[in-house]
């Protein structure tokens, strides 16, 4: 919520894995699925990093998207 609202016009969607939110729409933006994402489409894991690593281990198993984990300070 918070990097789609800074973010503003620049974000086409937003990726979720919990079924109940996929298809609906969340700051006026769709909700997808990770399977929903294409090669060369990039999703932005905003989590403290030892967990946007795990999302993206996982997630990369089985989707194609780039999944990008934020830079460690």
């Amino acid at each position: 919520t918070w990097l789609g609202a800074v973010l503003g016009d620049r974000l086409s969607r937003f990726v979720d894995e919990d079924t109940r939110r996929v298809g609906k729409t969340h700051l006026g933006k769709p909700v997808v699925s990770p399977a929903e994402l294409a090669k060369g489409d990039v999703a932005y894991l905003a989590f403290p990093v030892p967990v946007a690593r795990a999302v993206r281990d996982r997630l990369a198993r089985t989707s194609p998207a780039d999944f990008v984990v934020p830079p460690e300070h």
